[in-house]
């Protein structure tokens, strides 16, 4: 048996009225269709950052406010103490720093003086900035008590 090879012959021809490709209004649309979807996957990553960041810095936040508090629960005297034993230590994942000072007023020292207690978070390094949470509260013998005071 034989067997019979059938060849095809192409004939490409080009003519006025068959167009080969896309033509310049195709290409046009199909670049700016591609632009559209670009930019809103540029969005979407943007929006998606910002919410990483936004979850960080109010985790950051949370830690800032834990160790003021553990400062407002401590006896006015022994914040000192305290203060210097939560400086530089790492909490959830994040680096504090404690510093405190005491404000001296007036003429009589013990009821006018108070102290300025300052919590920074270190958040890291984004680039060339360095991001960080600060907050400060300030405590006195005089206010009403601090929670860790006795009678």
């Amino acid at each position: 048996m034989m067997i019979k090879e059938k060849t095809a012959t192409l004939n490409w021809q080009v003519s006025s009225e068959k167009h080969g490709g896309s033509s310049l209004v195709e290409m046009v649309i199909a670049i700016m269709m591609l632009a559209v979807v670009l930019m809103g996957m540029m969005a979407g990553i943007m929006i998606a950052r910002s919410s990483i960041y936004d979850k960080e810095f109010e985790n950051a936040r949370q830690v800032a406010l834990k160790v003021l508090e553990t400062i407002e629960a401590t006896p006015y005297g022994d914040i000192p103490a305290r203060a210097s034993n939560l400086n530089n230590s790492r909490l959830d994942g994040f680096q504090v720093y404690v510093s405190q000072s005491e404000n001296l007023g007036g003429v009589s020292f013990d009821i006018s003086s108070s102290r300025t207690v300052m919590v920074s978070v270190d958040m890291g390094n984004s680039g060339p900035l360095k991001r960080i949470v600060s907050m400060r509260r300030e405590v006195s013998p005089s206010a009403f008590k601090n929670v860790g005071d006795s009678d």
